[in-house]
This record gives structure tokens, C-alpha cells and sequence, in this order.
């Protein structure tokens, strides 16, 4: 097998979230938005370190390869590329963003920048909200390891007197997390001004240390981002959720796999600061003033509202009146709701009412990362408390929701709801609900809400994704067959309408694309056009280049990894992809196959990578009625054509911009186009 067939994975996510940094470059994106995406970029950035760049640094401790490589050589690509774009994200944040905020009249200062008026206000703001909450550590005498906390940020602190040079003492500190990272300061005018709170900290050093005399304080910043691996007891004498609990504890001690620092820091205290820490390289990346830019997420907009997107509110589905009986409508057809563009209270009204129908039996989900304060959660313990029987698994190994979703379980147990916690060997990734109801002739009829994302509120009006709502026999059928065996926690097969990973996914997969291969060689036109969120998995792309050469036309939009060489000569020139970064995050999955002229359309929970489809159960699903089929056929159209948003995957990774062909074609920003589809489709005028 030719490793000139595929790109690195690692490599191929850093040039992903490259994407998302070009966001950050980019001057029609409104400026609040531009910061915005430098955090997602940031915060991107502390998961890939803790799990994958984790999961290499294990390997490269053993004789293994990771996907026919060594390990040790791809860790140390990956430095060389993190510290390229740790150097692109400041230029971008120093150079470009502060002087635009500032011709907003938005000025973020630091301790040094502040007047009079402000240096009372933050002394007083200390005193009132932040002094109580530090904790310094003396560290030149400290004879243990020093410990910081996963992706925390720390000032090292090193103190001294003017007039006596020798005397001096280091602490560490942590910036806490429970206070806002920017406050306002009093201004004059239009004029509005920002300070971090590591910078009022900075300011008010001495007022934390004054009884050690010291007249002089330097802060830097340093963090350290560990390995995030659950380390899981078996043992038959521990349940699942102790087990968990328990290495969510080990998880703060994990292995550093980064140390990121102030590289205006000496080195004589880059030196004393690691031997403390007794931490070894390769990856220390020398970064900026601030760390954690994760949190501008929150970065206050004290401007104008041209500062944000517009607001693109979602839309009510005008045919699916939230009046009348989400049953009676389903009895009727199939309903797609595509979120964002369309409401999520599409789907909090269907549980609403199964919870409070008196002919509904039963409710069974799947349920994998929930809103904060999760509305299908309270829907799911007012159907127990009506009556219901209410089975839900609640996956607890989703990770960074592990402890959310013990939380959830013990909420819904309470409320008397049949809790299953996973399937052995396998994470339960699949977006599934069926409920039963007696129909009126008294005999039971199921209905089904699937979907290619989570059954999460906040999200929902972020990500991309679609959710299907039907009374097919052939799918509700499966679909109880399937929460059969997982409350019996075993998975036998026998699924003929739906797709069930690990089971018969990437067999039917395969028969598909097979398909397309004998009839682009009968001449008969062929097609594959597939969109998902990362496309790695070996064995399937091998058959996609097969299809391509057999003269199978093959469309992709990838917006993550994507091990898959597009456009190569004698390799994939039948193969086209794009990745598409915008307002909202494209999640969906979709699977559209030529099939002779007998189209098929799969939605699906699970992206083409091996984990997916061999290491989780996954659901996809045929999506047969008509209208739905033509709504996703349009949006796949919409988004191809995109010519603002659309980047060319290739070989070089260049993440290029798709151009116009000529001057007469139209601007296309899919995103955009796709609301004002919905609007058009529901006659909602401007």
C-alpha cells in the first residue's frame, strides 16, 4: 500500500484548522467574528494536542507505527507546524485585530496603557471580586514536581527589590476561571476600553505580595496541556460510572504533551520554571502575552451590531404547524428539518407531546452531549413522571461530556427512567429516538426521530445538521430491533433498511460504491456525492479512487480531515472536494448514490473514519421521501456552488479559495444561500 495514496491525518487536521484560521484573516468577516474564530482555533488546538498528539507521543514510546508511519517523525512535523501558526495567530491578533478594534474605538489596553480614573477603578475591582480568589505558590524552595491543571493558564511571578538586585523570589499563580477574562474601564466618549484579567492581576501584584517588600514583578504566562486519555478500570467489581469518575481525577495528572509560554519570558526563567516542572520537550512552544485565547469566545462586542453576522433567526417549518400533532403530521409523510436554518423546537415539540400524549407507551434515545441545561432531558423525565416507560442510554464515554453525562444519568434515574450507560467494547454515537403509541384502531404504531447530530439545544443553532422524523415500518422496525440488543447490550446484525455500525456499514458501503464502479463500466451514468465531517478510513477511500478511475464522477465536502487526494492525475481525477468554514459548523453526513438512475440518499451519524465505523455504533439511514430527498439534493447544490466559503482539498494542502469561473457567474455563499432557500421555501418575506 503506497502512502503517496493518502495524507497524514494529523497533518490533514492541521490544515483544517488552518481553514479556521483563514476565517480570522479574512476582512469581510465582521470584526467580533474574526476574534471569535481565533478562539475556536485555540481551543481546537488544546484538543488536539490533548488526543491526538497524546495518542502519538504513546506510540512513539513503543516500536508501533501510527498508520505505517513513525511516530516520532510526524510529532515533530507537528511542532514545526504549531509553532508556524502560534506565529500566524499573534501577527493576525497583534497586527491586524488590535488596530481594527481600535479604529471601532475599541481598545483593549494592558496595565501599562491604563489612565488615573481606570487604575482606581481595577484596584478597587481587585479588592471587591478577585483577590480572594488567588492563590499564590512560593516555588525556589518547592522540592516536589511542580503540578499545573490541564490547559489552565499561570503567571510565573518573579519578584525583586531595586536596590538590592540578589534578593529575589518566584511564585506561581493560577488565573482563575471563575471571573470573566475581560472587564470594562471607565472611558471618555465613543471610546471604549477592555482589560484581561491577567493584566489587572499584573497591576495589582503588589497588592497580593506587599508583605514581602518587593518594589519590582514581572508576570509571564505559561500552560500546560495534558494527555486526555480515560485510563478505564474493567474490572467486573466496578461499575462503568465509578470507573469513569475515577479517571476523570487521573485525567488532571495526565501527561503533558505541550508546555506553551511567553516568549518575552528570560530564559533563565524558562530554564528554572521547566526543571520545576521537570518536564521534557519537544513540544515547547513559545506563544504570546495571552494564552488561552479559547475565551474570546466571550469577547464582550461593545460596538456596533455590524461588528457580528447578521442575525439569521431559524425558521418554522410553515407545512409542520407546532399547533397540531407532530403524530398526526408524521402519519401523513416524512418531515427534514435542517438545523439551523430551521428551528430546533421542531424536535423539542415531538418529545414535548410524547411526554404528555396518553396513547404513547414508550420513548427510547440515544443521547451522546447535551445543552447545558438540557430541555430533552426535562422532556424525558416529564414523560417518566406521566407514565411512560422511558429507556434512554446515556453514552458516558463522550469525551470531555463524561462528567455531564453521569450527571444526566443520575437526574433521569431519579425521575424513574431506565438508564443504560453504553455497550461494552463500543461508543453509542448514534442519534436515535423511537416512540410507541396506540393508534386508535388500538393496535401500536412507532415513530422515529433520527438524526446526523446531537439532541443538543445550543448546538443547534450552530452546527449544521439534519433530523428526520417518519413512521416507515421498515425503519421503526429495525430501529426497536436495534434498542433491543443494545439494552441487551449485544449487537447481533440482521439489519436489511438501515445501516448499523460496526455491523454491516462498511460492507454496504463498499456494495454501493461497487455498484456505481459496474455501472460507470456499462456506460450507465454513476455518481457518488459525499459530504461529512473527516474522511480517513483506508479501505473505503482505496475504493473511491477505484470508482474515480472506472469514470464514477465523485463530489466531496469534507470539512475536517481528509486523508483523500483530490484531483491527482492517474490517481483520483474523476474525484473533486471541498471543505466549506463559514458562520455555522457543517456537520451533517450525507451519502447520495446514482444508483442506475434509481437514486439513493443516506443520512448518517457517522463520518467515514475506522473509529466510526468499526469502533462505535453509528446509524444511517435511507431518507425516502420525496420533498426531503429534493431538499437535500438543493442544499448539496447550494454548498458545491459556493464560491465565497468553499476551500479546494489537494495534495498540497494550500487551502486555496474556490474562484469564480467567470464574471458572469453569480456569488455564492452556501450558508447564506441555504437561509434565504428556507425563507423562500416558507414565502418569508425580508
Amino acid at each position: 500500500m503506497s502512502k503517496s495514496k493518502f495524507i497524514n491525518g494529523e497533518i490533514s487536521w492541521l490544515s483544517f484548522n488552518d481553514r479556521v484560521l483563514q476565517e480570522a484573516y479574512d476582512e469581510t468577516t465582521p470584526l467580533i467574528e474574526r476574534i471569535r474564530f481565533l478562539s475556536i482555533y485555540s481551543s481546537n488546538m488544546d484538543e488536539f494536542f490533548r488526543v491526538r498528539v497524546a495518542a502519538l507521543t504513546r506510540y512513539s514510546k513503543s516500536d508501533l507505527l501510527y498508520h505505517d508511519e513513525k511516530p516520532k517523525k510526524v510529532l515533530s512535523e507537528i511542532n514545526k507546524l504549531a509553532k508556524r501558526y502560534q506565529t500566524d495567530i499573534e501577527n493576525t491578533f497583534y497586527n491586524e485585530l488590535l488596530p481594527r478594534l481600535a479604529q471601532n474605538h475599541i481598545h483593549i489596553v494592558n496595565q501599562q496603557e491604563i489612565n488615573e480614573e481606570q487604575g482606581i477603578f481595577i484596584r478597587q475591582y481587585f479588592k471587591d471580586n478577585i483577590q480572594y480568589d488567588l492563590s499564590p505558590v512560593l516555588i525556589d524552595k518547592l522540592e516536589v514536581p511542580l503540578q499545573l491543571k490541564d490547559t489552565a493558564i499561570y503567571f510565573v511571578i518573579s519578584m525583586s527589590k531595586a536596590n538590592d538586585k540578589k534578593n529575589k523570589a518566584h511564585a506561581i499563580l493560577e488565573i482563575p476561571r471563575n471571573h470573566s477574562r475581560f472587564v470594562s474601564l471607565p472611558g471618555n466618549g465613543v471610546d471604549k476600553y477592555i482589560i484581561l484579567l491577567d493584566d489587572i492581576i499584573r497591576y495589582c501584584l503588589n497588592d497580593l505580595f506587599f508583605m514581602f517588600g518587593y518594589d519590582q514583578y514581572q508576570a509571564h504566562t505559561i500552560k500546560i496541556t495534558r494527555d486526555a486519555e480515560l485510563n478505564l478500570d474493567t474490572g467486573l467489581s466496578v461499575s462503568l460510572i465509578e470507573s469513569i469518575s475515577n479517571s476523570l481525577k487521573e485525567r488532571k495528572k495526565g501527561e503533558p504533551v505541550r508546555f506553551t509560554y511567553d516568549k518575552e519570558m528570560p530564559d533563565k526563567i524558562l530554564a528554572f520554571i521547566l526543571k520545576k516542572l521537570r518536564y521534557t520537550p519537544p513540544n515547547i512552544i513559545p506563544g504570546g502575552r495571552y494564552h488561552n485565547l479559547r475565551d474570546f469566545m466571550k469577547f464582550p462586542n461593545v460596538g456596533g451590531p455590524e461588528l457580528e453576522y447578521a442575525p439569521t433567526p431559524p425558521i418554522h417549518r410553515a407545512d409542520c404547524n407546532l399547533s397540531k400533532s407532530y403524530f398526526d403530521l408524521i402519519d401523513r409523510k416524512d418531515y427534514l428539518i435542517s438545523v439551523p436554518y430551521q428551528s430546533f423546537d421542531h424536535l423539542l415539540y415531538f418529545l414535548r407531546e410524547a411526554a404528555i400524549d396518553p396513547h404513547v407507551t414508550t420513548i427510547k434515545m440515544t443521547l451522546y452531549r447535551l445543552a447545558d441545561r438540557s430541555r430533552v432531558i426535562n422532556a424525558l423525565k416529564n414523560a417518566a413522571r406521566n407514565g411512560k416507560k422511558v429507556t434512554v442510554l446515556v453514552e458516558l464515554k463522550a469525551r470531555f461530556d463524561e462528567a455531564s453525562n453521569i450527571r444526566w444519568t443520575y437526574e433521569l434515574e431519579e425521575a424513574g427512567v431506565r438508564v443504560l450507560n453504553g455497550i461494552q467494547s463500543f461508543k453509542v454515537h448514534s442519534k436515535i429516538c423511537l416512540v410507541t403509541r396506540k393508534a386508535k384502531n388500538g393496535q401500536e404504531k412507532r415513530y422515529a426521530m433520527l438524526g446526523t447530530g446531537n439532541y443538543n439545544e445550543n448546538t443547534g443553532k450552530l452546527y449544521g445538521d439534519y433530523h428526520y422524523f417518519t413512521s416507515s415500518r421498515q425503519i421503526t422496525g429495525e430501529l426497536a430491533e436495534l434498542f433491543s440488543q443494545l439494552e441487551k447490550n449485544c449487537l447481533t446484525g440482521n439489519f436489511r433498511n438501515i445501516l448499523v455500525s460496526p455491523l454491516n456499514f462498511r460492507k454496504k458501503m463498499i456494495s454501493l460504491i461497487d455498484k456505481e464502479i459496474s455501472n460507470a463500466k456499462k456506460n450507465i451514468p454513476s455518481y457518488i456525492t459525499m459530504k461529512m465531517n473527516s474522511l480517513t478510513d483506508e479501505e473505503i477511500i482505496l475504493k473511491l479512487y477505484e470508482a474515480g478511475k472506472a469514470g464514477v464522477k465523485i463530489r466531496l465536502i469534507v470539512r475536517g480531515m481528509c486523508r483523500l487526494i483530490a484531483g491527482k492525475e492517474k490517481l483520483s481525477e474523476n474525484i473533486t472536494a471541498i471543505s466549506i468554514v463559514d458562520k455555522f459548523l457543517e456537520h451533517a453526513r450525507v451519502y447520495i448514490f446514482s444508483n442506475g438512475g434509481k437514486e439513493q440518499i443516506f443520512l448518517s451519524s457517522a463520518d467515514i473514519m475506522p473509529r466510526n465505523i468499526d469502533n462505535r455504533v453509528e446509524v444511517t439511514f435511507p431518507v425516502t421521501d420525496e420533498e426531503s430527498r429534493q431538499t437535500i439534493r438543493d442544499m448539496i447544490d447550494i454548498q458545491w456552488k459556493d464560491n465565497i466559503k468553499a476551500r479546494i482539498l489537494d495534495e498540497k494542502l494550500s487551502n486555496n479559495f474556490r474562484k469564480k469561473q467567470n464574471d458572469e457567474e453569480p456569488d455564492i455563499r452556501s450558508q447564506f444561500a441555504t437561509y434565504n432557500y428556507f425563507k423562500d421555501k416558507n414565502n418569508i418575506q425580508p
